[in-house]
């Protein structure tokens, strides 16, 4: 399977489910018009997804009231009954927990153009900063209101050879980032975060764990570009970077470690 691809193998899902951009939609249809492969794979989700239709229900959703009720009728109707009876009902209280569970999974969102998004972001924006931009705190604080007002704080202003030259808001194609930039031996690098409300990452690479951390870097190569991200209960955070200066793991895992740390601050408030 080549890049391409996997690229649409991954929005898939969003893709038959109607979450694509028009933009990014009619991509996948150039694609899936050239590739039999990849139109064999949608044809066996659509029936995959028809048929667990189906078995939920024509309108998607898990009816279980009936399956509920007859459980509870039948315990009722003998509340005598030895431990040995009531395992019988375990199946049927499994096939349920199977069945609601599947339905979660296969409903939930995915943000399909999370990587791409931030990858054209990084481009846009950081294409209109001055080559001899300076960090300006004064300027910063007048420009990052609100919970996230903090974040500079958080993050190191200098690791390794980056250093943080810029922050601001940074809306983007329905997005709301809160956009940090590092200069990195003159190229720029991006670290954006964002409320996770367009659902959850699509699949990616495995980075590894994140230092100090419970959670997993992914990543994905697109457009000239590496983004890194991670995700927490509430937020989504990327690092962007040109793959002809990929800034040093340690560079990526310490900014993505200590956002991390920030955002999750948030997230208890």
């Amino acid at each position: 399977m080549n890049r391409d691809c996997q690229q649409v193998r991954d929005l898939l899902d969003s893709f038959l489910s109607d979450e694509l951009s028009v933009e990014t939609n009619h991509a996948v249809l150039r694609h899936l018009e050239s590739c039999d492969e990849c139109r064999s794979e949608v044809d066996r989700r659509r029936e995959t997804r028809r048929l667990l239709s189906v078995a939920l229900k024509d309108d998607g959703g898990v009816d279980v009231s009936e399956l509920r009720a007859r459980i509870s009728s039948a315990i009722d109707t003998d509340r005598t009954m030895t431990w040995r009876r009531v395992t019988r009902y375990w199946p049927i209280a499994a096939m349920l927990v199977l069945t609601v569970s599947a339905a979660f999974w296969w409903t939930r969102r995915v943000d399909a153009a999370a990587y791409v998004d931030s990858a054209d972001n990084h481009v846009y924006c950081t294409g209109t900063l001055p080559p001899d931009v300076k960090y300006d705190a004064e300027r910063v604080r007048e420009i990052l209101p609100g919970p996230f007002a903090g974040l500079v704080d958080a993050i190191p202003h200098k690791i390794g050879d980056a250093e943080l030259v810029d922050a601001h808001l940074c809306p983007y194609n329905g997005r709301d980032y809160v956009h940090a930039v590092y200069r990195d031996h003159g190229h720029l690098v991006s670290l954006f975060t964002e409320p996770s409300t367009h659902g959850s990452l699509p699949s990616a690479a495995d980075a590894g764990p994140l230092p100090q951390t419970d959670l997993s870097v992914k990543w994905k190569t697109l457009k000239g570009f590496e983004v890194d991200s991670v995700a927490t209960r509430q937020h989504h955070l990327f690092v962007v970077s040109d793959q002809a200066s990929t800034i040093p793991a340690g560079t990526r895992d310490e900014i993505l470690r200590t956002a991390t740390q920030f955002v999750r601050t948030l997230e208890k408030q």
